[in-house]
């Protein structure tokens, strides 16, 4: 009777399963369209032609240079995977439209990357990490001057390394093919990002090690990730070799500025804010114990956080920082997350709904700092529209040698 009873049972133990599984597949899907629309409302709020940022026109260039198009008067080389992107999108969308998508695509990754890496902390705090990253000054500065390949590779580099670690972890043979896909695809993307890639995954895998203490299989498997990355690690060493031979040195610092200039010019006046979210970020690390799901999160970020603010001190470089921040993020959500809801944390109501208001109000005030600090950078990097373009040839074409033009804000930007 017992065993008629169980296989009774079994249909509906599955199918109770399926429909939760379904469930959560309709969530991710819901999840991935608001970010898609978060990105596109994000991409028209501010006035002026659309895309901002002179960087576009390289892309562009360079992209109808893969074409067969003669458009650059100097030979360029520039790792490929946005520019095959919006060289398959021209004939399409045409030029401009081309851009715009790969620029959204190129947002979209990256914050789909943040949830997938926070998804293990809840649905909401995955989402609200996703949020307060979208909205990140700095970060938005570099999309408004035109840094859709940084993005994107960024995005890659944060699946790879979460791909990586659940592989090691235990997980299926999948994630370590995902790993190694994401990883050539973020070498093919961005030679920075990838370099902090190359750079974070062991100190990733060392921070792993000493929350979970690997024995047997589990150190089998981290010899396999490490070699297989050694490889990459070879290509992406030489790949950088072959450019700097042919003449292409990359530009870190351009304007030479000291780190406390660079440090002030990524924070935009949220220094407070930045400062506590480290330190929240920073005792969360040190702690053990995590559920997998937030073990490998906390690694993943210490593996960012090492390999970025590193690559900074040494190379004073601010765009290094971008990852840093992006790390920070759901981090600081995990800790507090952690300290609000584990196992065996049951904080007084008070102490939970103080550090809940403490937290909404550093994320809210750097969402708002980035979003106010969005328009003056797009205004600042946009490019030239046609009826300005006549207007300044008309200008140039009346104007005498000595001549000078002044301009002002008008009443519609």
């Amino acid at each position: 009777m017992a065993a008629i009873a169980m296989e009774r049972s079994t249909p509906v133990a599955d199918l109770t399963q399926n429909a939760a599984m379904e469930g959560r597949i309709r969530g991710v899907l819901v999840d991935v369209l608001l970010i898609v629309a978060a990105v596109v409302v994000l991409h028209l709020s501010v006035s002026g032609p659309i895309p901002s940022g002179g960087d576009g026109g390289n892309w562009l260039a360079l992209a109808r240079e893969l074409r067969g198009e003669a458009v650059m008067s100097a030979d360029v080389t520039y790792e490929p995977v946005f520019i095959g992107l919006l060289a398959a999108l021209i004939p399409l969308l045409g030029p401009l439209g081309a851009l715009v998508v790969g620029a959204i695509f190129a947002e979209v990754v990256l914050l789909i990357a943040v949830y997938v890496t926070a998804r293990g902390l809840g649905r909401w705090p995955a989402l609200l990490s996703v949020g307060v990253v979208m909205l990140l000054g700095y970060r938005l500065e570099a999309y408004a001057w035109g840094a859709y390949p940084q993005m994107l590779g960024l995005g890659l580099g944060l699946l790879t390394m979460w791909s990586l670690l659940w592989f090691v972890d235990g997980r299926r043979r999948a994630f370590l093919v995902a790993a190694v896909v994401g990883g050539l695809l973020t070498f093919l993307t961005h030679k920075l990002v990838a370099g902090l890639l190359l750079a974070g995954i062991p100190a990733a895998a060392a921070h792993l090690y000493w929350q979970r203490r690997w024995t047997g299989a589990l150190l089998r498997r981290a010899g396999i990730g490490v070699g297989v990355f050694a490889l990459l690690g070879a290509g992406f060493v030489w790949s950088w070799w072959s450019s700097t031979a042919e003449g292409v040195e990359p530009t870190l610092n351009p304007l030479g500025l000291t780190l406390a200039e660079q440090v002030s010019r990524v924070f935009l006046g949220s220094e407070v804010p930045w400062i506590v979210l480290g330190i929240l970020a920073l005792i969360g690390l040190g702690m053990r114990s995590w559920p997998r799901p937030q073990a490998l999160l906390a690694a993943a970020g210490f593996g960012w956080l090492a390999s970025s603010v590193a690559a900074f001190v040494v190379t004073g470089e601010a765009r290094t920082l971008i990852q840093a921040q992006v790390a920070l993020v759901p981090v600081a959500m995990a800790f507090a997350r952690r300290r609000l809801g584990g196992a065996h944390v049951k904080p007084r109501r008070s102490v939970a709904f103080a550090t809940t208001v403490a937290l909404a109000a550093l994320y809210g005030s750097l969402a708002i700092t980035g979003l106010s600090s969005y328009e003056q950078s797009a205004d600042w990097y946009r490019v030239v529209g046609r009826t300005e373009l006549s207007v300044l040839d008309e200008l140039a074409s009346i104007a005498d040698d000595d001549a000078l033009a002044v301009s002002s804000r008008g009443p519609n930007g």
